[in-house]
Formats: C-alpha cells, sequence, structure tokens
C-alpha cells in the first residue's frame, strides 16, 4: 500500500500541482498524471489499484502504466512525501 505522508505540503501553481519535500528541501512539480495520482493517494491505495485507475481516466496500456506508477511511487518515496508498505495490499 502507499499513502500520503502527514508531513506533505502541495499547492496549486497555474495547471500543475507543486509539492514540497521538506526532508529534501526540494520542490516538484506534477502534470495531470502526478497530480491524479497525488490525489489518488489521499487514501491509501496499491499500485495496481492506481493502474486501473489511470488507464481508465488516461487511456494509456496497464504495462507501461503500472511501470510509471512504480517509477514515480518510489520517486515520491524518496523524497518522503509517501510511505510504502510492501506488505500490505
Amino acid at each position: 500500500m502507499v499513502a500520503r505522508r502527514t508531513l506533505s505540503v502541495a499547492a496549486e501553481a497555474d495547471d500543475e500541482l507543486v509539492m514540497l519535500a521538506p526532508e529534501q528541501e526540494a520542490y516538484f512539480g506534477l502534470n495531470a498524471m502526478g497530480r491524479r495520482i497525488w490525489e489518488l493517494l489521499e487514501t491509501s491505495q496499491t499500485p495496481g489499484a492506481l493502474r486501473d485507475f489511470l488507464v481508465t481516466e488516461f487511456n494509456v496500456a496497464p504495462d507501461d502504466c503500472l511501470a510509471d506508477v512504480l517509477s514515480f511511487v518510489n520517486q515520491l518515496a524518496d523524497a518522503h512525501l509517501v510511505s510504502v508498505n510492501p506488505h500490505t495490499g
């Protein structure tokens, strides 16, 4: 399961969602798909569930989408913006 960390800070800026990774003192700008993933992570999700939402909403290939979701989730985890529990879901 993947979930937002409570210390995450996000704000809208033009057409992007900008997030602060406080522990790294870095900002991230999210495109439409990244923003949607962040919205979906308001509640804990599995990578497979995220893929299922995105495949229908963005009309992307499931295998490519899952690879992108996993890569993005890893980036968020490295920035301490989400927590990942591989033993659930």
